[in-house]
């Protein structure tokens, strides 16, 4: 199965891990924002990486919405796009932990009180 990880950027390295396990049981992540190159501010680059992030949810089977600790404010609510341009292409969803949104409960979106549960599942 291919999965697309979203994420808070701050959690990069937590859900990478996840990713890593994902990888030793035969599955792909498409998500390849958590290699940490996203990092250039420039407009050309911002631009780059939001393609880059919206091709590779086109080549996963599933996105996989990880909210972790969201209490702390953060400058880029990119997960939120990511989530809507799933929905719109109709891929099965899955939400880890909080649901934070009126759309999070929309027909047909699984979800997850814990990493440990959803992981369960797929592994």
């Amino acid at each position: 199965m291919t999965f697309y990880f979203a994420a808070k950027y701050s959690n990069r390295e937590y859900v990478q891990r996840i990713a890593s396990d994902f990888h030793n049981y035969g599955h792909a992540v498409t998500s390849e924002w958590l290699e940490g190159h996203h990092t250039d501010r420039s407009a050309d680059k911002q631009r780059e990486y939001a393609q880059a992030d919206l091709d590779d949810i086109r080549k996963a089977d599933v996105l996989v919405l990880f909210q972790l600790p969201c209490d702390i404010p953060e400058h880029s609510t990119g997960r939120a796009v990511e989530f809507g341009y799933a929905y719109a292409l109709h891929k099965p969803i899955i939400i880890v932990r909080h649901k934070t949104s009126v759309f999070h409960y929309l027909p047909g979106i699984s979800s997850y009180d814990t990493v440990d549960e959803f992981s369960r599942q797929y592994l």
